[in-house]
């Protein structure tokens, strides 16, 4: 004969299929939500990597820039003043360097993206079989 423990004990749900719904409804909202949230990863590693190439473009702009008033000929006090505030007083030097472009592994992230859509699908078939 089976021996009665603490631990053995259930507990009667009012309405189990309602009671479901609201879990499957509440990891619907779950994997919206974490598909919101890679959208939103995926969105600000895109911007940093284009403001690193603003940056690199930027420099490229003020060496060639720079390169240019060194080869204008030199004149005499042509510009108003309040202009000379914008030109450097000795010719500056700047190694061009392309920034590497960060290889970011998309993979991955794809592939969590796929199994929470797919996760998604079955929880709203669920829920379809519910209703």
């Amino acid at each position: 004969m089976k021996e009665k423990t603490e631990a053995d004990f259930f507990v009667e749900l009012k309405d189990p299929v309602e009671l479901r719904r609201a879990v499957l409804e509440a990891s619907k909202k779950s994997i919206r939500f974490l598909q919101n949230y890679e959208s939103i990863k995926k969105n600000r590693t895109e911007k940093s990597e284009e403001i690193e190439r603003l940056k690199a473009t930027i420099k490229e702009i003020s060496l060639l820039f720079t390169r240019l008033k060194a080869e204008l000929p030199k004149v005499k006090d042509v510009l108003p003043p309040e202009f000379k505030k914008f030109f450097h007083s000795r010719p500056v030097t700047v190694k061009v360097v392309k920034p590497p472009i960060a290889s970011v592994e998309i993979r991955p992230r794809e592939k969590e993206i796929n199994k929470l859509e797919q996760e998604l699908k079955d929880i709203e078939s669920e829920l379809e079989r519910l209703s």
